[in-house]
This record gives C-alpha cells, structure tokens and sequence, in this order.
C-alpha cells in the first residue's frame, strides 16, 4: 500500500480473478455479452462471484461488481485511469470527449462544463422544459392510439437539449445525424456503412453547433437562450489559452448526444415498467395532483415517489454497464491481483440485484428510495433501506471520478414527465419489447404502446 494509502499494489501471492477458459472464449464470451448483457452478467456472478475475468469485445477484462469490490475500486482508481473503450468509439468520441480524457485535463473539462449540470442553470431553464413536455404530452393525446415511445422521445430530447444547451432546437435532418451517431459508436469495423454515417455526422453536427455558437457570440449579454452555448465560449484550458473552436463546437454536440440517449433510454424504461403496475400509477397520480409543475427541485425532495419509481425501473432494468479503463500499475481489488494492462470496468447492474444492499431484490418497490417517515412509506418494510446506500453501492451513471455529470439532469427530465403521463393518460399496453442494448439500452424505434388519454 502507499503512503498515502490511496492504491494498493497486487502481490505475487494473490489469486487472478476467475473466468471462463477454453475454445475460442474470445468470441464465445463477447458474442453472449453482446446478445444478452444482463443475463450474461448474472450467470457470471453466479459461477464465479461479484469479481470475475472474462472477453468483452474481444479484450480480456476483469468485471468488477458488488460493494466491497467496487470500494476496491474507487481506492485504486488513481492506477485505472486510461480509456480502454473499443477503437471505434474512441475515435468518434473525439480527443475533447469526457470518456477519453484522464488525470488534471479529465478533472479541467469537469469543471469548466459543470454549469450545464448546476441547479441554477436548470432551475432557469424550467418554465422552457415544463412547456416543451407539455406539448409533447398534448401532441401524444390528440395522436392517441399507437405511439413509437422510443422514436418519439428519442427526437423530442434531441430536440430538447438542444434548446436548453446550443440555444436551438435541431432540423429533422441533424435530428437524424444524431441517432446515426449513436448506432456508429460501437461499429464493428470502419468500412462498415454505420461507421461511415456517423463520421459524417459528426462532421456536419459539428458544423451546426458552430453556426449556433457564432449567434450565441452576437446576442445580447445575457440573452437566456443562448445562455448553454455561453458556457463554452470563454472556456480556456489549463495553461489559460482559449478552447479550440473544434473543442467548443464538440462539446455542445457531446453534450447533447449523452443527454438525450440517457434519458430517453430512462424514461422509456419507466414508462414501461409502469404498464402492469396500476397501483404504482395511481399513487403517482396522488402525487401529481398536488404538484406544481414549475416548482420542482432537484434534490429528489419533489415527487418522491415518481423518484422512486423512477430509480427501481432504472435498477431493475438498467440501461448499461461501466466504462472501460486501463490499469497503469498492479492493483488489488477484493483480494485479486489485476496487472498492469488489464481492462477493468466496475459494473454497476452486479450490485442492483444484490439482497444485502436491496432486500427483496427482485421487487419493485419504490417506497425504497422514500423516507420512511414519508406519509406514503407507511407500513412498508423496506422503506427508506436505498436512501442510504454509498459509494459503491448505487451507481447507474458510474463511480469515481469518470460518473456522469448528467445523471441529475436526466432524473429531474424523468419524473417531471412521468408526472405529466400519468395525469394525461389512463392507461396504456404494449408487446413485449425488444431492445438495442448498446451504447445504451433502450426499445427499438419499432416499439409500439398503445395508449388512452384520461377524459
């Protein structure tokens, strides 16, 4: 251990983490990840603990899970800093993308983006969000019958985010450039046509978010609209010198990009959790009636139990794993030795099925994530047991210092929609869905639900 205590060096007298061996495990492993990833993970853990080896788009890695392990890891994190994602995603996620950078420059972009995250900003930006979902909702109702869920909210937070952080909603055109750079992400190769379209939207969108940005130079001070590209136009690195106008323009899109997949993976995840749970519906809808739409804060304090239904879709059914770093030096992490190299990822989906920090796993109980001395927590067992997990122990958007800044930012989203769906509709069905489940999971744009307004 070193001096300051803050890695732990493996030693020759450790065990490596188990895994599977044999014929052609590099493919056979990958292949069952890619198809299934939660039932994948779940047969490893079962087989072979929360900490286990296996391949992973053809890499060998070592899958972290599970409190006490995933602490292990946060300790060491110092020496699992180095992107290790697949070439592909490296690539279209830029030099200027969070998930690439490392050590002070990682820690610099944090904190020069952080506004865009920031309750004031949020808070501000309200009255527009309120608006946009009630359009949305509105448009849904007077549609009614069929609904492509995921296409619908897939567009309407493209187009959201870009209002909120380029000052501006998105051609249907570049609404397109953004979902072909999603599906480019984890292309298999690059003379694949997927590859192909996202480099060119990533070119083009980068090209849309500079015009906004040189109207977001001549607006008037202050201007509120433009107040997301504002963010970035005095950005300056470390060494004082101003961002490339190539960093600002990626940052924007970047930014939009992870926001909108994230919480139109979470909601649709929500609202479909909700199909065959008439009571949680309904104490939603108690919640709602009282609700101020504009009043809603960020603490989680607002609609508690929307959170809470929020947070047992988004464990039960979550939407991915970790990120993929590089070792720099041995480490020990739950008494494996993991050498220098190894690719390493802390998943947070081991952990959320895990008796010891949610009793009764596999129910979905939102009161979990309640006070318990909430009036609405009353008489349930459980209630309040999530509130107080830690580090390690409830991470859906990762751990350590590589977490997604905008977790909150898509849980506030969430709940102020969920919300508004439950008091806008009665009920609502639909097949089993199918989904695509990298980079993020989420039903394929085919799904279907069908649904009736409230009268």
């Amino acid at each position: 251990v070193s001096a300051d205590g803050a890695t732990a060096t493996a030693t020759a007298t450790l065990a490596a983490p188990p895994g599977r061996s044999g014929f052609l495990m590099r493919l056979r492993e990958t292949i069952a990840y890619l198809k299934a990833p939660e039932a994948f993970l779940q047969a490893r853990v079962e087989e072979f603990g929360p900490v286990f080896s296996t391949w992973l788009f053809f890499r060998r890695t070592v899958v972290v899970g599970g409190p006490s392990a995933v602490k292990d890891f946060t300790r060491v994190e110092r020496d699992i800093v180095t992107s290790s994602l697949p070439d592909i995603f490296t690539e279209l996620h830029t030099p200027y993308g969070l998930l690439n950078l490392q050590g002070e420059d990682h820690a610099w972009q944090r904190t020069v983006t952080q506004p865009f995250y920031d309750q004031e900003f949020l808070q501000k930006k309200l009255p527009l969000i309120n608006e946009r979902m009630d359009e949305l909702i509105e448009s849904l109702a007077a549609r009614g019958g069929e609904i492509e869920l995921a296409r619908e909210l897939k567009t309407f937070f493209v187009q959201l985010f870009g209002e909120l952080y380029s000052g501006e909603q998105f051609t249907a055109e570049e609404v397109e450039l953004f979902f072909d750079y999603n599906a480019g992400l984890l292309s298999l190769s690059k003379r694949s046509k997927a590859f192909k379209k996202a480099i060119y939207a990533l070119d083009t969108l980068r090209d849309s978010m500079g015009a906004k940005i040189e109207k977001a130079k001549a607006a008037s001070p202050g201007d509120e609209q433009y107040a997301g590209p504002s963010i970035v136009l005095d950005a300056k690195y470390r060494d004082g010198t101003p961002w490339k106008e190539e960093h600002k323009r990626t940052c924007l899109l970047l930014n939009t990009w992870g926001a909108y997949v994230e919480t139109a993976s979470l909601l649709t995840r929500a609202v479909v959790s909700l199909t065959e749970r008439p009571a949680a519906v309904e104490e939603m809808r108690t919640e709602a009636a009282a609700w101020a739409g504009d009043k809603v804060g960020l603490s989680g304090q607002d609609l508690p139990y929307t959170t809470g239904v929020m947070r047992e879709s988004n464990r039960l059914n979550p939407p991915n794993g970790g990120g993929f770093r590089l070792t720099s030096a041995p480490v020990e992490i739950n008494g494996y030795e993991i050498p220098e190299g190894a690719v390493v990822t802390a998943d947070p989906r081991i952990g959320n099925l895990m008796p010891e920090l949610f009793p009764k796993p596999d129910t979905f109980e939102p009161r979990r994530w309640m006070r318990g001395d909430e009036p609405q927590s009353s008489g349930c067992p459980i209630a309040g047991t999530a509130k107080a997990l830690g580090v390690g122990e409830w991470f859906p958007g990762g751990v350590g210092a590589h977490k997604c800044p905008g977790v909150p930012t898509a849980e506030l989203m969430c709940k102020v929609f969920l919300a508004k769906w439950v008091q806008r509709f009665s009920s609502w069905d639909h097949d089993e869905p199918s989904y695509e489940v990298l980079p993020i999971k989420i039903p394929k744009d085919d799904f279907k639900i069908r649904v009736t307004p409230r009268v």
